[in-house]
């Protein structure tokens, strides 16, 4: 019995004590639920994902309440661009948290308002497959928002479309519910499913995975929906799957080159062409139904898919004997196009050219002159004996009886050395002048006159002498393109300077944007001689017109000009506001600043007069200018001493920036600029750190300001003061407990900064390493992740 006794004790005893350590394992695992609540209540951003993201891992029932809660307040936050992850984090501890999770995340996308519910679909998107645990909740959603969906309704916007466009994310789970919303009766629904913009497998690499068998097969039967939406997605969606490529067929879609939808016909084409010699097969019937195709896609196409030519070549030479004129144009054009793609030899295609020019229909004679001038070379006078048969059957087409087929002859002619210039010459000139000719033959012909008259290629000729006077009369043609062909030509006709500077004040005072150009090109080209332009370009800074002084400016700084009349302006030009409606300021555009740093010590004085004057938005573009020109420093450095007291906080900022090149040389310029290191405003304490560091690199004089700036808080910048740390490098070591707090911030660019400034500091940083390897392990951006990694491999010393 005592036996028996000892026995049940001992047996009584172990069962305490394992009923003891399962409660104390219990309570252990309850404390630890318990703390990691707290951190993400309390904890700072890194801390907060940390815990969510172990939370997840332990399936815990007690967190979704509170991850529920802090979505909603992340979501209903104003949210800039630094917020957008806020609720990342959160949303993947719920969908990878087990059922109470999922459950939890169902209830706010089906019971929040349409701002949670786009955040929070959005979150799931970026996810991937992860979220995969979701899906029942969102097809559910989804079912229901299509029993009641509106027959007219396209918005992508809706409810249901982004639902639909979040489940293509969440990989083969979805593929049931996906299949369903593509037997819809709403096309909309239908080409939503099918848009290949937001299926990860059809954009790598981005997302990894495969397109779903079944959703590749659905595709292939919705290729004769009813509707073109449908179709045109199905084309992209079955062509750009990476998986359907090498084993597509080819029939079916073929047959959409005939679609009644011109977007159906171009879909088509496009994905043919990313598919290459793979669809070789194609060509013909490209060719085929070329007239109902966009030519210089379809070309494209071609010279992808058959880099040789061996099937488009004799498909267009039986297109050139075609009966229908029509055809034979086409081709001609196609022929035109495979040229530029560099597909075939340029004599042969010329010689089909040449031969066109002689066919008895007026429409392919004049696409063959057309194709013969779009494979001249770019400019220049064309000497080569491979052009004398082009030459000749031109010369045959001037006494055509189309006009435009004669005038195509006459440009043709003018680029050709072997024809004599005599007789093409006066053709051009009628050309030239003829107001009633098109637009683009005047233009054409003046182009053409500019070439084969220019001076460069010796004495003035006669022909010269008659183009310039041709061209002066189609320099005041009303059309603008038509002025600025006359002046171009005019600038390789004329050799007087002075009759070319003597259009500029015309062309400043133009509002298009195109003849000031033209005007800049020309007083380049007038090289010393631009000063003939100085009183057009005066009258322009002091015109009332934002954009003709817009262009007398940069007329000035194109010719690099020295005017010191027009100092007074130009300094008043720096604080003008009502520039392009008031969009941009031409200060930040460096244009008056350029022209006054030009100028040098003659600009000085009027500069610091309009720095003592205190008119707003004067102050700062002064200060930049007095600091680029830099001398004489006795006359600049006291009105920046007065400017470094002033009481607007962007003054002194730009005022202690410009000492930065007289601080060496100046005891008292160092003590004003040091005394900036306790300036009421971080933006010009941090501006005088960057100062001080750039000049003599001490480090006990800046370590202390950037340390308090480190601080998060509205009176600090610790973004700015992060990334002037990382130009301290490893002598910014002491700074390191403040940057790797900063590394749980709530703005990713405050991370960033802090990420680069700890790389920079090396392996004396070597006590942030855990924290940024917690940020590697959360962050989701690749943009981000690589230059955590290589902050890491600095921080350890180990290669990046």
């Amino acid at each position: 019995m005592a036996a028996k006794g000892r026995r049940a004790a001992l047996a009584a005893l172990v069962l305490a004590l394992a009923v003891t350590g399962a409660l104390g394992y219990a309570l252990r695992g309850w404390m630890a639920e318990q703390w990691l609540i707290w951190r993400l209540r309390s904890g700072d951003h890194l801390e907060r994902c940390a815990a969510a993201r172990r939370l997840a891992a332990m399936r815990s029932a007690r967190a979704p309440p509170v991850l529920v809660e802090l979505l909603r307040e992340a979501v209903e936050r104003p949210r800039g661009f630094e917020d957008e992850e806020d609720s990342l984090w959160i949303v993947r501890a719920l969908a990878t948290g087990g059922p109470k999770g999922v459950e939890a995340l169902g209830e706010v996308v089906e019971g929040g308002d349409e701002g949670r519910r786009s955040s929070v679909l959005h979150d799931l998107a970026l996810l991937g497959e992860e979220g995969a645990a979701v899906v029942p909740s969102l097809a559910r959603i989804l079912e229901e928002e299509l029993e009641d969906v509106d027959p007219d309704a396209s918005d992508p916007e809706a409810p249901w479309a982004k639902i639909v466009g979040t489940l293509k994310y969440l990989g083969p789970a979805a593929t049931g519910p996906l299949l369903k919303a593509l037997e819809h009766p709403l096309s909309a629904v239908r080409a939503e499913v099918l848009s290949p913009v937001s299926w990860p497998a059809v954009w790598p690499p981005a997302w990894a995975g495969t397109l779903p068998k079944e959703i590749l097969a659905a595709a292939r039967k919705r290729l004769g929906d009813e509707d073109p939406w449908v179709r045109r997605a199905a084309v992209r969606l079955v062509l750009g799957a990476s998986d359907a490529r090498a084993s597509v067929d080819l029939e079916p879609l073929l047959r959409l080159l005939a679609d009644p939808d011109r977007d159906v016909r171009e879909s088509v084409v496009e994905v043919l062409e990313e598919l290459g010699p793979a669809a070789k097969k194609a060509a013909p019937a490209l060719l085929a139904n070329l007239q109902a195709l966009d030519l210089d896609r379809t070309c494209r196409t071609l010279a992808k898919l058959d880099p040789e030519g061996e099937v488009w070549r004799q498909a267009l030479e039986a297109m050139l004997e075609d009966a229908s004129p029509r055809s034979r144009a086409r081709a001609i054009e196609a022929l035109s196009c495979l040229v530029r793609r560099g597909t075939d030899t340029e004599g042969k295609i010329r010689a089909a050219y040449v031969a066109a020019l002689a066919d008895a229909d007026p429409e392919v004679r004049r696409e063959a002159l057309h194709a013969l001038w779009r494979s001249l070379p770019s400019e220049g006078i064309i000497d080569r004996a491979d052009w004398q048969d082009a030459a000749a059957a031109a010369r045959k087409r001037l006494g055509d009886e189309d006009a435009e087929i004669q005038r195509n002859a006459v440009l043709l002619l003018a680029r050709v050395a072997l024809d004599p210039l005599g007789e093409t010459g006066a053709a051009l000139m009628q050309l030239a002048r003829a107001s009633s000719e098109p637009t683009w033959a005047r233009i054409q012909a003046l182009e053409a006159l500019g070439m084969a008259a220019d001076k460069k290629r010796g004495p003035p000729s006669e022909l010269a002498r008659e183009a310039a006077g041709a061209i002066r009369k189609a320099l005041r043609a009303r059309d603008r393109d038509i002025q600025r062909a006359a002046l171009l030509a005019l600038e390789r006709v004329e050799a007087d300077p002075q009759a070319i500077a003597a259009e500029i004040p015309r062309l400043l005072a133009s509002s298009d944007e195109r003849l000031e150009e033209t005007a800049r090109d020309l007083l380049r080209a007038l090289g010393p001689q631009a000063a003939l332009a100085v009183p057009a370009i005066l009258d322009g800074l002091a015109s009332a017109d934002v954009l003709k002084r817009d262009a007398a400016l940069r007329a000035l700084n194109a010719a690099k000009l020295d005017v010191p009349e027009a100092i007074p302006r130009l300094v008043s030009l720096l604080k003008d506001k009502e520039y392009d409606g008031g969009c941009v300021v031409p200060a930040e555009e460096e244009l008056p600043s350029t022209a006054l740093v030009r100028m040098g010590a003659k600009a000085v004085p009027h500069l610091i007069a309009a720095l003592e004057s205190g008119e707003e938005a004067t102050p700062w573009h002064c200060m930049r200018v007095l600091a680029r020109i830099g001398e004489p420093a006795g006359t600049i450095v006291p009105a920046l001493f007065e400017a470094a007291k002033d009481p607007e906080a962007g003054v002194r900022s730009e005022a202690i920036s410009a000492l930065q090149g007289f601080v060496p040389g100046s005891p008292e310029v160092r003590k004003t600029v040091e005394a900036a290191l306790a300036d009421a405003t971080s933006w010009v304490r941090l501006t005088a750190v960057r100062v001080l560091w750039k000049v003599d690199q001490r480090p006990e004089k800046v370590l202390p300001v950037l340390e308090a700036e480190l601080r998060e808080s509205e009176e600090t910048d610790p973004e700015r003061a992060a990334w002037l740390a990382n130009d301290l490098g490893p002598q910014a070591a002491p700074l390191v407990p403040r940057l790797a707090r900063l590394l749980g911030s709530r703005d990713p660019e405050v991370r960033d900064a802090a990420v680069y400034a700890l790389g920079a500091i090396g392996t004396a940083a070597r006590a942030a390493a855990s924290r940024l390897e917690a940020l590697l392990e959360l962050e989701t951006e690749a943009r981000r992740r690589e230059p955590i990694a290589e902050a890491l491999a600095k921080v350890r010393g180990a290669a990046p």
